[in-house]
């Protein structure tokens, strides 16, 4: 049972942390490819949903949202064994807080 709570904990946390990324790159895909954009539209308005879930899942201020969506970005990425610096993982979750944040305005 402990096991299956395990993996069903890291399927959701890299559910967030894949809609983190999607919501951060969309625009850029749009821009650049507008057929792909399209097909992914349905799945980019599905991480919006779950990017905010996540930002108002707790009372923590935004930069220890950030920095805790950082830090879990960073432990699935090495578990994965994908290659990402911290900095690459911060801008990616800034981005998506940006995107989130103007979507919001």
């Amino acid at each position: 049972m402990d096991k299956l709570t395990s993996i069903l904990q890291l399927l959701s946390t890299l559910a967030v942390i894949i809609a983190f990324i999607l919501v951060g790159i969309y625009p850029y895909i749009k821009e650049r490819n507008k057929s792909l954009a399209d097909k992914l539209d349905v799945w980019y308005k599905l991480a919006q949903v779950l990017v905010n879930e996540e930002a108002i899942k707790s009372e923590k201020s935004g930069a220890d949202k950030k920095q805790t969506a950082t830090d879990t970005l960073m432990i699935q990425a090495k578990k994965l064994k994908v290659p990402l610096t911290k900095n690459v993982a911060a801008g990616l979750v800034q981005n998506a807080y940006n995107q989130t944040k103007t979507r919001r305005s």
